[in-house]
């Protein structure tokens, strides 16, 4: 049974010179994050909270930070660096915690979209061996992929297009029917929110906006699950990353 204590987790996709924003204070502040950085490789044993972080230049980067660290690995090699795992000591016993960058795919037509459907497919099939575990796990980052037409500004009108085409829907699908829930659907069952808005056309300001950051949690993490969030905060401010953070508060 979940006790008192309370652990968070979360992903957000800030830009090299952005990474000062993650200390800043949010709803979740002081119960665990993941965020985005500089791009360096390195791990680092600081107590807390302790860090790994995974990257190639600005572009392709993940990083976990988590107190009572226990180990860190990449069980899927990717030259672009899009893929970090961790073992997390938690009162209860343990968590397990994976940030994930998906690729943009940036044109159906273009050579990358087809890099990205296989890229989903890889994740299912290292996370079809991960779930059988039965452990308290949480996939996050960006996806990339709006999950349903709650999840994007117009469904109609972005049918087809990246971010919401129907074969990177269906790749998700296979993911999350691999035994994930999406923490915030399952907190949020009928809000429409989004996580990311594009800066040209200013996206934020007429809602023109996409869902595409999750926290995807395994059944043993989704009965923990108190409370899911989307923090548009960040993304009112002068200069923001186009992405919000997401958040999600689990008992332990």
């Amino acid at each position: 049974m979940p006790g008192d204590l309370r652990m968070g987790t979360g992903c957000w996709v800030l830009g090299a010179s952005m990474t000062d924003a993650a200390s800043k204070p949010s709803p979740l502040a002081g119960e665990g994050w993941v965020r985005g950085g500089d791009g360096e490789e390195y791990n680092s044993n600081a107590p807390s909270p302790s860090l790994s972080r995974k990257g190639r230049g600005t572009l392709e980067h993940v990083e976990t930070s988590e107190q009572n660290f226990i180990s860190a690995f990449d069980e899927m090699p990717d030259p672009q660096a899009r893929y970090i795992e961790a073992v997390v000591s938690i009162p209860s016993g343990a968590i397990r915690v994976a940030s994930v960058y998906v690729p943009n795919g940036q044109d159906v037509l273009s050579d990358k979209f087809p890099y990205k459907l296989k890229f989903l497919e890889r994740l299912s099939a290292h996370w079809v061996e991960r779930l059988p575990y039965h452990e308290i796990a949480v996939l996050g980052g960006d996806f990339n992929v709006a999950p349903a037409p709650l999840d994007v500004y117009d469904s109609a009108r972005l049918d087809g297009s990246v971010c919401y085409h129907p074969a990177e829907r269906e790749r998700l699908r296979a993911l999350m029917h691999l035994g994930f829930y999406d923490a915030f659907r399952v907190a949020n069952p009928t809000t429409q929110q989004f996580s990311w808005w594009d800066y040209r056309g200013g996206g934020y300001d007429r809602g023109h906006g996409l869902r595409i950051d999750h926290l995807l949690l395994s059944p043993m993490a989704v009965d923990r699950l108190a409370r899911c969030i989307i923090d548009e905060t960040p993304r009112q401010q002068e200069k923001p990353s186009d992405h919000a953070p997401v958040m999600c508060v689990l008992d332990t």
